[in-house]
């Protein structure tokens, strides 16, 4: 504390924005980044600092060529990371186009540098135009830059993602095409899904369709979603080429892929041919209006026209889409849930810790709803 204390004593005295440095949690991985992050910010105060307690070597010993470089290394995972571990919206679908995204990402270190300038060009901007090239990477960054491009390959290779990520994908309107899996892969993939939707049950009422949603969320900070733009369909890269008009006159796009039937099944042959399209090959020819297509799968599935168009396929993909892909919300809640049973409130129900969860969580969304 007394180090922070005169960190911004110095730097409103050099006349510069006082900033804070931040602690890195071995319990939250993130909170590595953010320590460097806010060490490479206070840099020249830092260092003057230790100049005047006469502790300089401290300082030293961690260049600011190696601190940025380390921070270039890290930014990848923990935008991935970030934006997956969000609780706004389902994000099993991001797992596996992310994974593709990041083996691409680091795979060279100037995709490094691309990747830090489109999504962080204020603190990287400089850096990458003082190191342009590949000969600047230092070599322990080269050493773990590697081993995280082949544990991510590794990954691949030992068919770590299971269905869930594979479905959870493809339900998501953006990326039905799935266009970050491979031909024989995506074939495997509808065809048990075929087979999960022919054994359920369809619903003999409308009880279980829910309301629609007036609007979709929007995330305050910017999205490592919107650079997975490669793995979407094509017709959402090229909208404005492709964007059809329907009767309203409301924009619609439709899937890229060449007929109303699932791509397995777009080929005919002497023996065999499609007479019925279900409801997966319905979903990839349906025209879905680009209002219903964001960052929230919900905001497609949650629509009762949907729901009595696909029945048994909304259905699924409303479970798909409910499974958190890591644990991080359940653990906040676990968090909140300590903060209210404390000491003074040992003789709480849980039925009213339920309730006040409920009632938070709901004020939270309305207070964010209202500064957007």
């Amino acid at each position: 504390a007394g180090l922070i204390e005169t960190i911004k004593h110095q730097t409103d005295k050099t006349g510069g924005c006082a900033t804070s440095l931040k602690q890195e949690s071995s319990s939250r991985w993130l909170s590595l980044y953010n320590c460097l992050a806010s060490i490479l910010d206070n840099y020249e105060a830092i260092s003057i600092v230790f100049k005047e307690k006469n502790k300089l070597n401290l300082i030293q010993i961690i260049s600011k060529l190696a601190l940025t470089q380390l921070l270039l290394l890290l930014l990848p995972l923990r935008c991935a990371t970030r934006d997956i571990q969000n609780d706004q919206y389902p994000t099993l679908y991001l797992v596996q186009p992310f994974h593709q995204l990041l083996i691409n990402t680091y795979s060279s270190y100037m995709k490094l540098h691309k990747f830090a300038l489109d999504f962080d060009p204020d603190h990287f901007q400089s850096f990458c135009n003082t190191y342009p090239n590949e000969e600047t990477e230092l070599s322990g960054v080269k050493f773990f830059r590697e081993k995280i491009h082949k544990l991510l390959v590794d990954i691949e290779m030992f068919d770590f993602f299971d269905d869930r990520h594979y479905f959870a994908t493809f339900l998501h309107p953006k990326h039905r095409d799935m266009k970050s899996v491979s031909y024989a892969k995506k074939v495997e993939i509808l065809s048990r899904l075929r087979t999960i939707l022919t054994n359920m049950k369809p619903i003999s009422n409308t009880d279980d369709i829910i309301v629609s949603r007036d609007q979709e969320q929007r995330k305050r900070f910017k999205s490592l979603n919107d650079y997975t733009a490669d793995f979407e369909d094509d017709t959402m890269r090229r909208l404005a080429k492709q964007t059809m008009r329907n009767d309203d006159n409301n924009e619609v796009t439709v899937s890229s892929q060449d007929s109303c039937f699932s791509t397995e099944y777009t080929f005919t042959t002497a023996t065999y041919q499609v007479s019925k399209p279900d409801e997966i090959d319905q979903y990839c020819a349906m025209k879905i209006p680009c209002s219903l297509i964001g960052k929230d799968p919900m905001l497609f599935w949650s629509q009762k026209s949907v729901q009595e168009f696909l029945p048994l396929l909304s259905r699924f993909a409303r479970t798909i889409h409910a499974i958190p892909p890591t644990s991080a919300s359940t653990e906040r809640m676990f968090s909140i849930s300590g903060w209210t049973l404390n000491n003074q409130r040992t003789n709480l129900l849980p039925s009213h810790l339920d309730d006040i969860l409920v009632i938070q969580s709901g004020l939270r969304i309305e207070t964010r709803n209202n500064d957007e």
